[in-house]
């Protein structure tokens, strides 16, 4: 059986089949290894790209001792795992790196999922050895409350101050000082009322501090200067905690309300796009 030769219009077919079929090789395998690349950075490097937002706090309320003192707030660090702790060896020396007079914690130092006692165990060191001249508070976030007596236990071994519906002051050599007065999650059974004959303290200036920052707006009519919250990632999700103040620092005439974008993030795929969250505080006095 003698075989024909391909006619060229069928040879010029098949060559540009080839030819596309190897540019599309081509293309996959960039498009592969472009893939890979990304997310090589952003699960090797990404998470250790920690942003510090500076901010500037000016108010008469501010005690004359206090002049110039900085405020170091760190909010979800949502920790489940040794890259969790990794990332918080590396906040840790940053905030160290800013010499603190004082850190608040809002809420939520684990995440959801099972925590080995290694993990445990080092979360607990590395928090340890933050550095505050003054002090260090924390209330509880959602999570936290659901091991709110392993998370107090933590947090009180490395000198933390757990804030429950209750407030703690400090004072430096004069009887003006600063008050942290914390809260549980809006979202949980608290005490409000029992709060309230402590707000509006002479002399002092006040800090609020809780998880959700909807219990923001709950207290502005009693002109605390600062109100520190957390718990939305920089995300307006899920409502309602997160319609009103979500990310950032909002200003309202002599008050400020910031809602930290913490140190983890959420189990999406744009949660994992969210750099390591610092907010520095200057007090200034007016």
């Amino acid at each position: 059986m003698v075989a024909h030769p391909l006619h060229p219009s069928t040879l010029r077919v098949i060559k540009k089949e080839l030819m596309f079929m190897r540019k599309l090789m081509i293309s996959m395998a960039i498009g592969a290894i472009l893939l890979t690349a990304v997310a090589l950075y952003f699960t090797t490097f990404h998470p250790y790209q920690i942003q510090v937002s500076e901010h500037f706090i000016q108010s008469p309320q501010v005690p004359a001792t206090f002049e110039g003192a900085r405020l170091i707030q760190l909010s979800d660090l949502l920790i489940e795992n040794e890259r969790d702790v990794r990332v918080l060896g590396q906040v840790v020396q940053q905030v160290n790196a800013l010499s603190p007079d004082m850190v608040a914690l809002t809420g939520n130092v684990f995440g959801a999922g099972a925590i080995s006692p290694a993990v445990l165990e080092e979360t607990s060191r590395l928090l340890g050895t933050l550095e505050a001249d003054i002090g260090k508070v924390a209330v509880l976030g959602g999570i936290d409350l659901q091991r709110a007596e392993e998370v107090t236990e933590i947090l009180e071994g490395v000198d933390f101050h757990v804030l429950r519906n209750e407030s703690r002051e400090f004072f430096n050599g004069t009887l003006a000082g600063i008050s942290f007065l914390g809260m549980d999650p809006a979202s949980h059974e608290n005490n409000f009322a029992t709060i309230i004959p402590r707000l509006q303290q002479e002399g002092m200036f006040q800090i609020w501090l809780t998880h959700e920052g909807q219990h923001a707006a709950s207290v502005v009519d009693y002109g605390i200067a600062l109100k520190l919250s957390g718990h939305c990632l920089g995300s307006t999700t899920p409502a309602p905690q997160c319609s009103q103040f979500f990310s950032g620092a909002y200003r309202f005439s002599d008050q400020v309300v910031n809602i930290s974008t913490g140190v983890g993030n959420a189990n999406t795929f744009f949660g994992f796009l969210k750099r390591p969250s610092i907010d520095s505080f200057l007090l200034i006095r007016q």
